[in-house]
């Protein structure tokens, strides 16, 4: 069986203009299970994403994780910037990732 996501991602750090810089991400063992999360730059996501790595957000949702949007990437004036896929709910998007700038 394949997995829906190769990795997750469940905060994010931004910098002072609240553009994304890091974000925490997770492997994923499988559907039910992830790995504990390491600080990574958006740089590096980005280049999971065009290794064909899906990537979605994972949000805490009291008492459990609920996976969220699919991540991806676009480049504005030669700037790449993660985006999350916008669907039917605004609750799952990188803008609801915990904040990690508060915690580190």
């Amino acid at each position: 069986m394949s997995k829906s996501s190769h990795y997750y991602i469940t905060g994010v750090w931004k910098d002072a203009q609240q553009r994304i810089t890091d974000v925490m991400l997770h492997e994923v063992i499988d559907d039910s299970n992830f790995k504990n999360g390491a600080k990574k730059t958006k740089a590096e996501v980005v280049q999971l994403i065009k290794n064909n790595y899906i990537v979605k957000t994972l949000i805490w949702g009291y008492p459990t994780w609920n996976v969220g949007a699919k991540v991806i990437y676009e480049t504005v004036n030669f700037v790449e910037y993660l985006r999350s896929i916008p669907d039917t709910s605004i609750k799952n998007n990188l803008d609801n990732s915990i904040p990690m700038d508060a915690f580190f």
